[in-house]
């Protein structure tokens, strides 16, 4: 796995925040060239605030460092920041009013109206208590800082070789918690048998003259197929733009803009159509997709087959029923049917002196969420 290397910019950044926090906020400013850095780590040493510097030169790089990570998150987006998650935990909402009479048109003579009649709010309120935690620890021995300190570049290297290795983990762990909570929205829809299209049963039905012998296997590469795949899934986003109670498990009185639609598709799906279905349209433009995000598998690789890479085999979080599904070709979700909140990272610290090295613990307490009463769609090649 590739490590970050601090450029000398960032090892400065990293230790004026260290300075600032340890000898405080009047502390000397490193150059960029850093060619004091030995010097600093002298000084702190002789000042007795060589600890205080070590712990915060780690937890500055465990903020710092995460911008310059070697590996970039793979999953979809649907992080949420504190005050968007907060909203989402305890979610209220009304089903649309009814229409009633105007009755100002058709007043009748010595006919009494009544002004005092009560219209109750028929309000729902979903609670989403969930969260999930763990850490990663670190240990580093005093020999290993205190020859970092021998210039800037061996500072850098260090630093990066320590936690960068760290901070990919994390990456690697909130991501697996995304695919997770997606996974567990595709099996509930599934156990629910509700918004699920069955897109090669369709087709087969659908198209005069369809190749009766496609399989969910074969029928990836056969461009009328990906053709016809493509225009249901442009249907569906323009569907689930209306007030409707039918592309939600629930049904639930609602609508999902274009702004507010993620949708999920299957990296081999949209290759396929750009290899196979627009290399014979001349007007390749009428085949564009939506806006999308691509999965290249969603729990596994497994033969790289097709199938393999397009299974879930999970225990959904609602009752734990045991849910299979193969040839998934893509998910059409509301920005408020599922996510993630991560944004409260934390490093904790201590020294041990018998050992005489210092341990770190990266925490993560982390959100997740599936509402099923928004719109989300399923597409399945079978």
């Amino acid at each position: 796995m590739a490590l970050v290397i601090l450029k000398n910019e960032q090892v400065a950044s990293l230790c004026n925040d260290s300075l600032k926090n340890t000898l405080g906020d009047n502390a000397t400013i490193l150059q960029e060239d850093l060619e004091n850095v030995v010097d600093v780590g002298v000084a702190i040493a002789n000042a007795n605030a060589y600890g205080n510097f070590l712990e915060n030169l780690m937890v500055a790089t465990a903020k710092y460092i995460f911008r310059f990570r070697a590996y970039e998150s793979k999953a979809p987006n649907v992080l949420r920041d504190n005050n968007e998650y907060g909203q989402l935990i305890q979610k209220i909402r009304s089903k649309l009013p009814s229409l009633s009479k105007n009755e100002s048109w058709d007043l009748q003579d010595n006919t009494s109206y009544d002004d005092n009649v009560y219209v109750a709010n028929d309000a729902e309120v979903t609670i989403f208590k969930e969260r999930v935690t763990f850490e990663v620890r670190k240990s580093i021995t005093n020999d290993q800082i205190k020859n970092a300190f021998t210039n800037a570049r061996e500072l850098g290297s260090f630093v990066s070789m320590q936690f960068g290795l760290v901070q990919n983990r994390l990456t690697l762990a909130l991501d697996d918690l995304i695919y997770m909570t997606i996974n567990n929205y595709m099996g509930e829809l599934l156990h629910a048998n509700k918004c699920v299209v069955h897109l090669l049963t369709d087709y087969l039905a659908d198209v005069p003259g369809a190749d009766s012998t496609l399989t969910s296997d074969t029928c990836w590469y056969d461009e009328s197929f990906l053709i016809y795949a493509g225009s249901r899934i442009m249907d569906y986003v323009k569907l689930m733009g209306r007030y409707s109670t039918q592309f939600n498990a629930e049904g639930f009185e609602t609508f999902t803009p274009e702004s507010l639609l993620h949708c999920y598709l299957s990296s081999k799906f949209v290759a396929n159509m750009d290899t196979y279905a627009k290399a014979d349209t001349f007007n390749d433009e009428f085949l564009k997709l939506p806006k999308h995000e691509e999965f290249v598998f969603l729990q596994g690789l497994g033969d790289g087959s097709i199938k393999d890479r397009t299974s879930i085999d999970i225990k959904v979080a609602s009752d734990g029923t045991v849910v299979q599904q193969s040839y998934i070709l893509g998910f059409l979700f509301d920005h408020d049917a599922l996510g993630v909140n991560h944004n409260n990272p934390s490093v904790e610290t201590k020294y041990v002196r018998s050992g005489q090295f210092w341990n770190y613990w990266y925490k993560e307490v982390l959100g997740q969420f599936n509402d099923m009463s928004e719109n989300a769609i399923l597409f399945v090649a079978d």
